[in-house]
């Protein structure tokens, strides 16, 4: 049986993924040991899948197309800056969202239970919806990293969420490539 590794997301605008992707030059300025993802390659994920049969796509699909009938495009925006777990010691670098989170937390829950009832396990953390700009790898430098994250304002932006995409992951030397396995619309 053929595997992919899969997640459920969301992208972003190019101009919210500009801005992402200048903030991470501005970070990059700094000598630290952090993995930066790839400005095309930030998303806001609402499901993370992990490995699953190719056979079970279209099951997956559809659990998607169910957890969004009755939804119309929402707008959501580049709001704050933070790490995880938290600014003392930090593992991941990311940015949040602000706008109409609370549609996008029902939409998160939704698809959770959604593919629970087709087999999928439920998601034990609380929905953080956020965009990793970077993990730590050391903590070589990132005392300098942490405290520009923490002061940043981010330029306002909104984005409308029109689309719901089914993500394949491949693991590289050079790090995660992602490709659309399905794009389902609002």
């Amino acid at each position: 049986m053929a595997m992919v590794r899969a997640f459920i997301c969301i992208e972003l605008a190019e101009k919210s993924r500009k801005i992402l992707e200048d903030f991470q030059t501005e970070l990059k300025q700094i000598n630290a040991d952090v993995r930066w993802v790839r400005p095309a390659g930030i998303h806001l994920t609402l499901k993370f899948l992990g490995d699953v049969d190719v056979e079970r796509i279209d099951q997956i699909e559809e659990a998607i197309k169910k957890s969004v009938t009755d939804l119309v495009p929402f707008k959501l925006e580049l709001s704050g800056t933070g790490t995880f777990p938290n600014f003392k010691h930090p593992r991941v670098f990311w940015v949040g969202v602000a706008g109409q989170v609370d549609v996008l937390s029902a939409l998160a829950q939704q698809i959770d239970n959604n593919l629970n009832a087709i087999g999928f396990d439920k998601e034990e953390r609380e929905f953080s919806p956020h965009l990793t700009l970077g993990r730590v790898k050391s903590t070589f430098g990132i005392k300098s990293v942490t405290n520009v994250v923490s002061n940043k304002i981010l330029e306002k932006n909104e984005f409308l969420v029109k689309e719901i995409v089914l993500m394949q992951s491949e693991l590289k030397a050079t790090g995660a490539e992602y490709s659309s396995l399905r794009k389902i619309q609002l």
